[in-house]
C-alpha cells in the first residue's frame, strides 16, 4: 500500500476507534513513551485514499489508551469515519 504521506511527514500513531459522543478518538501511539503531541496545534490524518490536516483541540496521553480531540470532529458519527487512519506530524515538529 502506498502512503499519501511523503518524506515530509512521520506517522506517530493510528486511530483505534471513536470515544464518547463528542468526536474524541482513541488512538495507538507507536512510541508509548512519547509526548510529541503535547503542545502541538496541527496533526495530519491519512488512510489509503485520503489525507487531511486537522487542528488539535485536546490530547489526553495519561489514560491507558490515549485520546485526541480535533476541532472539526464534533460527533461520534464524524469520528467513526477516521477509524484506522494514521496520525502524522511534519518532520519539522521533531
Amino acid at each position: 500500500m502506498s502512503s499519501l504521506f511523503d518524506n515530509k511527514f512521520i506517522p506517530i500513531g493510528k486511530v483505534v476507534k471513536p470515544h464518547g459522543i463528542k468526536g474524541e478518538l482513541k488512538f495507538f501511539l507507536y512510541n508509548e513513551d512519547s509526548d510529541i503531541l503535547s503542545g502541538k496545534k496541527i496533526a495530519y490524518l491519512q488512510n489509503s485514499s485520503d489525507k487531511l490536516e486537522l487542528e488539535i483541540e485536546n490530547v489526553n496521553l495519561i489514560s491507558s489508551t490515549p485520546i485526541i480531540k480535533f476541532f472539526d470532529i464534533n460527533t461520534r458519527q464524524k469520528a467513526e469515519k477516521y477509524r484506522k487512519y494514521k496520525i502524522a506530524l511534519p518532520k519539522t515538529a521533531f
